[in-house]
């Protein structure tokens, strides 16, 4: 695969990027304006038992839908034809999912009650913890929903086979991921330096946002707010604009990672 186009021919994405590039912008569009609605109902009610059970509610469902249509990438690379009932798939997706949001959100909590504690070292060795996961998060989804595509249903050997995968293949996934890495960077950086919009990363908050943001959440977060103001249009417009580039950058991006799975790049 020299070019461009020999990757879109391999991978079938040449007939099927139209709908492949629908499908993602429209399931984040809705997400993001399901998800901000709720965060703000929420914020009003300030109770952070409802806070952690609507956001497990929230990322177990949207992780499920997202690992569903990472499936059908590698279903349409692969060209196959028989019928998916992706019913079948529905309980160690639900479990696979409630794993990492008990790390994920499990590790945000403590690293929380360490700063609280004022317990700086421990909570030090933790934000390291909470790195591996941000680092190791995206593949491990991306993977899982292949691995379990392919008939694994135990949720402890779908994420260790995804491991498996990772280290196999680290080079090409650490090079996709560094790529998606930059795309998403300078998309804070220019929201930051044109908007006023910025990003403050921090390991607890950090690990809570990888479970929950998407290209449109900035969009959605302040359409509410544009009233006359032409620097909130001008960045909802950019949010818009960028998150379908986004989208796009994905679309190459999980196709990737199907031919990594399928042993098709070696890198």
């Amino acid at each position: 695969m020299k070019t461009i186009k020999d990757f879109l021919d391999f991978t079938n994405l040449s007939k099927e990027w139209k709908s492949a590039l629908l499908v993602l912008v429209v399931s984040s569009l809705l997400y993001s304006s399901f998800y901000t609605l709720v965060m703000r109902i929420l914020f009003m009610i300030n109770n952070s038992v409802l806070y952690y059970m609507a956001l497990y509610l929230i990322v177990v469902f949207s992780g499920v839908v997202y690992m569903m249509i990472l499936m059908n990438f590698l279903k349409t690379k692969r060209e196959d034809i028989r019928k998916v009932k992706f019913r079948t798939f529905l309980l160690p997706l639900v479990l696979v999912q409630s794993i990492y949001f008990v790390l994920m959100a499990g590790g945000s909590f403590l690293s929380l009650y360490l700063i609280e504690k004022d317990m700086q070292q421990v909570n030090m060795i933790v934000n390291v913890i909470l790195m591996l996961f941000l680092m190791f998060y995206i593949p491990v989804q991306i993977f899982g929903a292949f691995h379990i595509y392919d008939g694994k249903r135990n949720p402890f050997s779908v994420i260790k086979s995804s491991f498996q995968t990772i280290f196999t293949h680290y080079r090409s996934v650490f090079y996709s991921i560094l790529l998606l890495v930059v795309i998403v960077a300078l998309y804070y950086s220019l929201t930051s330096a044109f908007f006023g919009i910025g990003y403050t990363f921090y390991p607890f908050s950090a690990v809570i946002d990888i479970m929950t943001m998407n290209p449109f959440m900035i969009a959605c977060t302040y359409i509410t707010e544009i009233g006359g103001n032409m620097n909130v249009l001008m960045a909802v417009i950019f949010s818009f604009v960028y998150g379908i580039l986004i989208c796009g950058a994905l679309c190459f991006y999980y196709m990737f990672m199907a031919c990594i799975h399928d042993g098709d790049v070696n890198v």
